[in-house]
């Protein structure tokens, strides 16, 4: 069943989704098993990635759809009609740039930002196949592989200066027992 979006009602989208207030919402489906949302940013220029000038000449429009979080057990698509814009500035790599909604998108993801971070806490916590089934109850279906996948792709956490080192000199099934060692020069 499709449902177009006036003013009010996409007011009390937006309660639902606050990550999609910078859109115009056109209209919501109920699939059933799922929830698609078709929408468009409401900004009439964007910067270009690479100079950072805006430009409000359209190139093209191309569809974008990208998964969201589920919204009452139930998986949420966001299409989003994205317009390709010419970057006049001189000295400028890039010719033409596709718009990137704040908060919501990222260059080349098929997944919101509120989404691949609860992804990312998931496959921090558990990942695998109990991350994919944990995914699963949240209504998001994601592979075991994908989890790992993103967990590689974070970057390393700072360490700080070790202030304590531990040795264990108890030895262990696959090596003789150690009466003295020495960390760095030092007896121990």
């Amino acid at each position: 069943m499709v449902y177009r979006v006036t003013d009010g009602e996409a007011r009390v989208l937006y309660l639902l989704f606050p990550h999609l207030r910078g859109l115009h919402l056109d209209q919501v489906e109920d699939l059933g098993d799922s929830v698609r949302i078709v929408a468009r940013p409401a900004a009439e220029t964007a910067a270009c990635h690479e100079c950072g000038i805006f430009s409000g000449q359209v190139h093209g429009r191309y569809l974008r759809r990208l998964h969201d979080l589920a919204c009452g057990g139930r998986p949420v698509t966001v299409e989003l009609e994205v317009r390709r814009f010419w970057c006049r500035t001189d000295g400028c790599k890039v010719r033409t740039f596709a718009e990137q909604a704040d908060g919501l998108t990222q260059r080349h993801q098929q997944r919101t930002s509120g989404l691949r971070g609860v992804l990312e806490a998931v496959a921090l916590a558990v990942a695998g196949r109990a991350g994919s089934r944990l995914a699963a109850a949240l209504g998001v279906l994601v592979s075991r592989c994908t989890l790992i996948r993103l967990v590689r792709r974070l970057p390393d956490p700072e360490f700080g200066l070790v202030t304590v080192l531990g040795v264990d000199l108890s030895g262990g099934p696959w090596q003789p027992s150690v009466t003295s060692a020495s960390v760095a020069g030092t007896a121990v």
